[in-house]
């Protein structure tokens, strides 16, 4: 698995966010998945919590889903998160294990 920080691209405001995360998930090639975690700006939303989506590159395109809400334009959630605290790309696709997953984790046939 992978676990990116974005918070070091620029981002002001939230414009342009749900473009650098297209950008970030392309980076990964076709077929990629990654789940994004964010907290909400407080401000701009009310809500002192975070939220979780899903992104993956199909077809040379970047698609964002909210699982939760079942939301397929969920890129523009983005545009509400807090951008002084850390967002989260945690690549789950079809990478080799770490060896720290292998020491922790066993076949299922084992």
């Amino acid at each position: 698995m992978f676990l990116r920080r974005l918070q070091s691209l620029q981002w002001q405001n939230g414009r342009g966010s749900d473009r650098i995360g297209e950008r970030e998930m392309s980076s990964f090639g076709e077929s990629s998945r990654a789940i994004v975690v964010f907290h909400w700006d407080k401000e701009k939303t009310g809500r002192k919590d975070g939220h979780v989506i899903v992104t993956q590159c199909r077809d040379g395109a970047v698609k964002f889903g909210d699982p939760q809400t079942r939301n397929r334009a969920a890129a523009n959630l983005l545009k509400e998160a807090d951008l002084a605290k850390k967002i989260i790309v945690l690549r789950v696709d079809n990478l080799e294990f770490t060896d720290v997953v292998k020491r922790c984790c066993k076949n299922r046939g084992e």
